[in-house]
């Protein structure tokens, strides 16, 4: 959904600023440098209501959200690397005062909205991946359950099969070895004291 945000009754601009909801992504086009109509004042810099700074006059092309956000993908067959800003393994985009996951705005950008109540899973457990063909909106246990079920060896690199997998009420995968090395740990912490 496009928000119409800068225009003025007395048409101080001849196009209209435009702004992304902060739930949808499109295109933010600047004021033209055409000076302002009668009875209008020309400040330097404007602010539409979400307060972000709109400078007047800049003779910058309007260019598409999208256009700018593929930039920084390397598109090839299987998964689609983000080459930009990351943070937790998660490719990361800042546009318009927000940022977004690279995977969640790929995933908009090109199929349409995530439901409520969703989350983003990676099919091909590659988190910089922003390619919408491995890309699925499910609730979040699904997620967190595919995530286990597709791991050989916990972070400590102990082997997730046979006696040293315990599966508990919830269907989650643990690691019986990483489990008796922190009961040790904790229980020699309580005898110190």
């Amino acid at each position: 959904m496009m928000t119409r945000v800068g225009t003025m009754a007395n048409s101080c601009y001849d196009r209209s600023v435009y702004a992304a909801s902060f739930r949808r992504v499109s295109y933010l086009r600047l004021p033209s440098e055409s000076p302002p109509g009668p009875g209008c004042v020309d400040n330097s810099v404007g602010t539409n209501r979400e307060g972000f700074s709109l400078p007047r006059g800049n003779k910058r092309p309007i260019t598409p959200v999208s256009e700018l956000f593929w930039r920084h993908v390397q598109k090839a067959d299987g998964c689609w690397p983000w080459t930009a800003r990351t943070r937790e393994g998660y490719g990361r985009y800042t546009t318009l005062g927000r940022t977004w996951q690279a995977h969640r705005l790929a995933y908009e950008l090109t199929v349409g909205p995530i439901p409520d109540g969703l989350t983003i899973d990676h099919l091909c457990l590659n988190t910089l991946c922003v390619n919408p063909a491995h890309l699925e909106p499910v609730p979040l246990i699904v997620n967190m359950k595919r995530h286990t079920d597709a791991m050989t060896h916990c972070k400590h690199g102990h082997e997730l099969a046979g006696d040293n997998l315990r599966v508990d009420k919830r269907g989650f995968r643990n690691c019986r070895a990483c489990q008796r090395i922190y009961r040790n740990a904790s229980a020699a912490r309580r005898r110190a004291f």
